[in-house]
């Protein structure tokens, strides 16, 4: 009989984990989840307690890392953008340091696109996005997810064992503003969660592929 792979596996193996979205926040490294051009134009700052921060050359775009440690959520990665340097976000995204690493790195490598489009031609996606709240959950119902709409002006969609959802506040009320909510895990206790205030949701979570 083969040995088992999962038991004392060595520090260099690799790991396929799946579903991704509970696959846990591995180590979170800047650099990991950053696709960034560092070596080019981006600016990287680190601190030794752990706080990163990274800013495009035109500092319109930024990220951040700000540990937590002893808190359930480890700390916060923040994304967001302004309009003009160092003016107030047009948007901004928030992950619990517990997300996969594997899920920021899929939104950052999204917007870093985006900014690396916006540059080669006379279009602003990064603030101008006319993309429908449809086909941002368009692959949820795709992989089978459950729907309900609530009278808050929120729809909830969950994934058929519970343990990820994406919540969309299509009418603001009061003052919760939060366009998108997502999380990881069962909604009482989630394991992680992000919430995105003016941009598209990104659904890589619905996506079941293997990844290392």
């Amino acid at each position: 009989m083969p040995p088992d792979p999962l038991k004392n596996p060595g520090p260099a193996q690799t790991v396929k984990v799946l579903p991704r979205h509970l696959a846990g926040p591995g180590q979170a490294d800047p650099r990991t989840a950053w696709p960034f051009p560092i070596d080019e134009d981006w600016t990287l700052h680190q601190h030794e307690n752990g706080e990163a921060f990274a800013v495009s050359p035109c500092l319109r775009l930024w990220t951040s890392l700000l540990p937590e440690p002893g808190t359930s959520r480890l700390g916060t990665w923040t994304i967001a953008a302004n309009r003009v340097p160092f003016g107030p976000a047009a948007w901004q995204i928030t992950f619990d340091a517990t997300t996969p690493v594997e899920l920021v790195r899929d939104v950052h490598t999204e917007l870093l696109d985006l900014y690396l489009e916006d540059l080669r031609s006379d279009q602003d996606h990064l603030f101008g996005d006319t993309t429908p709240a449809y086909e941002a959950y368009a692959p949820l119902f795709a992989q089978g997810w459950g729907h309900s709409v609530r009278t808050d002006g929120t729809q909830v969609f969950q994934s058929w064992d519970g343990l990820a959802g994406v919540r969309h506040r299509y009418a603001a009320t009061g003052s919760d503003g939060l366009a998108w909510r997502a999380w990881g895990g069962h909604l009482s206790e989630p394991l992680w969660q992000n919430a995105l205030n003016g941009i598209r949701c990104n659904t890589a979570q619905s996506d079941e592929t293997r990844v290392r």
